[in-house]
């Protein structure tokens, strides 16, 4: 019976850990702001929900992504993130990159906002170069992008190219990872990339993109591109025809690097 007592104060507290009306009153005390390590992080946007609140909190925001990128991504290399969304993983990246360039793309004009002023706040000195640009393979100079609407569920910090009726409409400006390379004089880099499935119109049609790219760390998640459904296992099999291994994986996050 004590067993079962000790469960059911477990679960009931939990509840209570995860009480959204607790959460609220927790971050208004904390001026919207939330330490996760050595970082300062601000929650006030609308567009952040009380769930993400919670998990930025609890230090379950991105926690895979921020263990595989300690792991790996050990030495001094140039850096580019794609899918910077509130530049929480963007901070631990940066210290990562120890020195060496650090570029992050956010399509989405709201998140780019919070990420701007995260990455800022912990690093007013560094050098960071931030673009608010959807991440496309092709030569075009726009893309339509798709928000989720203040006040629907799900993850409100996730853009994605596909419609929906809880999504709204947006174009915004598109560029090449080959053309940011080239414009900011990249050699070999690392990639940190969560893009929402936009990674296939890279891996496809600008595969020399990934030329010079040593280490990959990225989300990936079943998609739509062009006329057909792409499966997880059919991206990574994309990467790997690119000359990489696939080296570790927690969740949906997939760690790949070059073979030499």
């Amino acid at each position: 019976m004590a067993f079962f007592e000790k469960e059911i104060l477990k679960q009931a507290a939990r509840r209570v850990a995860y009480s959204p009306i607790l959460m609220r009153s927790v971050i208004g005390m904390l001026q919207n702001q939330i330490k996760v390590g050595k970082y300062r992080f601000s929650v006030e946007s609308p567009r952040i929900t009380d769930k993400t609140r919670m998990e930025i909190f609890y230090r379950r925001y991105e926690m895979n992504e921020i263990q595989l990128l300690r792991k790996y991504f050990r030495t001094p290399m140039d850096t580019i993130e794609l899918g910077g969304s509130l530049g929480v993983l963007s901070c631990f990246a940066i210290e990562q990159a120890q020195g060496r360039h650090f570029i992050t793309a956010e399509a989405d004009p709201e998140l780019f906002q919070v990420m701007y002023k995260n990455i800022k706040n912990n690093f007013p000195e560094k050098g960071v170069v931030m673009l608010n640009v959807g991440i496309t393979g092709k030569s075009i100079s726009e893309i339509t992008f798709a928000i989720p609407l203040i006040g629907t569920q799900g993850g409100s910090v996730e853009g994605s190219l596909v419609s929906s009726p809880s999504l709204k409409q947006i174009v915004v400006k598109a560029r090449r990872l080959s053309d940011i390379l080239e414009e900011y004089n990249i050699g070999e880099y690392r990639l940190s990339c969560d893009i929402e499935g936009s990674e296939v119109s890279i891996l496809i049609d600008d595969p020399n993109s990934l030329r010079n790219c040593r280490q990959i760390i990225i989300e990936l998640h079943d998609c739509q591109y062009g006329d057909r459904k792409w499966t997880i296992a059919e991206i990574a099999d994309l990467i790997c025809r690119q000359g990489f291994r696939q080296q570790d994986q927690a969740g949906a996050v997939h760690v790949f690097e070059r073979q030499h």
